[in-house]
């Protein structure tokens, strides 16, 4: 009889969410974790956004949230716990700041390539075609016509 009674515990361990086995609780059939950390990734995913947000405000948050966006909330507040354990004051918020400064950077380099660009095909036409008519040297007479010819 004790393997059995071994068996049964192991399939009632193995029944339990993350969360559930993590605070060492009886997982319900209702648990409103169970569908979101149901393995034994589920229990490190839980006990790192359990140091930051607590238990009792996720449970909330996900009471909340509407049933098909908790999955992404769940995804989301993983990320974010991840990035905290990182970074304890900014956590993601730092990820983001660097990233836009690289959109910048990327931006500026961009434009200012734009630029070296037009310049050199302007480089390339004669200066009597860039010029308008009323300003540009005539090779006679060395000085800027008015647009009247002599």
């Amino acid at each position: 009889m004790p393997i059995l009674k071994s068996l049964w515990e192991h399939v009632i361990i193995m029944g339990a969410c993350g969360v559930c086995k993590f605070l060492q609780k009886r997982c319900l059939d209702d648990c409103i974790f169970a569908p979101y950390f149901h393995s034994v990734q589920g229990i490190a995913n839980f006990e790192s956004i359990h140091r930051n947000f607590r238990d009792n405000n996720i449970c909330k948050l996900l009471t909340n949230m509407p049933i098909e966006k908790r999955a992404d909330v769940v995804i989301t507040l993983c990320l974010e716990a991840r990035a905290r354990l990182q970074d304890s004051i900014y956590g993601r918020t730092s990820e983001i700041y660097t990233i836009q400064n690289q959109v910048i950077t990327v931006e500026i380099e961009f434009s200012s390539m734009q630029v070296i660009q037009i310049l050199d095909h302007l480089s390339r036409q004669p200066i009597r075609t860039l010029l308008p008519p009323e300003l540009r040297w005539t090779a006679a007479m060395g000085r800027v016509c008015s647009g009247v010819t002599p």
